[in-house]
């Protein structure tokens, strides 16, 4: 568990809130044979076996998916009734072709062109932010500056601060 991303945690959560929320639509929709909300076959799995897999599993033990009273339950339920109505719909118009006890179908493996293979996000990390580019500066703007940064008594970071706001200003240098 120690061994997962914030980013890793988040996927998972967000799946096991997407099956909720399937079977809830399920349920609602009409259907008799609710689909198992089991994480069982999903693609974001590690490698069964690794350390990877295990840390996985440790965490999805540690959200307390099972029982009745269970942390997870409590705090999903409403977001898993609210995706549940959206698909309400879909549901209706799929029992009424093949009838109450018919299965939902299944959604298939996700696959990514980077792989090639099924979706595994042992290796994820959230996107670097990258810095907004800075105005760029006059020969004039930039002797202004250095003549500030030579006086010693401000740090450079205000000094630059202070020309980008006489610029905003439209002063002239």
């Amino acid at each position: 568990m120690a061994g997962l991303t914030a980013e890793q945690k988040r996927r998972i959560r967000k799946e096991l809130q997407r099956r909720a929320q399937a079977r809830m639509a399920w349920k609602m929709g009409g259907g008799k044979n609710l689909p198992s909300q089991s994480m069982k076959g999903w693609a974001g799995f590690g490698k069964t076996g690794s350390q990877y897999h295990k840390n996985q599993l440790a965490y999805i033990k540690s959200l307390g998916t099972m029982g009745a009273g269970s942390k997870w339950k409590t705090a999903y339920k409403g977001a898993a009734k609210t995706g549940a109505a959206t698909g309400k719909a879909k549901v209706e118009a799929y029992i009424s072709k093949k009838g109450a006890g018919g299965t939902r179908p299944s959604p298939g493996k996700k696959v990514t062109q980077r792989t090639g293979g099924g979706t595994d996000i042992s290796g994820n990390k959230p996107a670097p932010k990258v810095p907004k580019a800075g105005p760029k500066y006059t020969a004039k703007q930039k002797a202004w500056y250095k003549k500030h940064v030579g006086a010693g008594k401000k740090s450079k970071a205000f000094i630059k601060k202070t020309l980008d706001a006489r610029i905003k200003a439209g002063k002239t240098f």
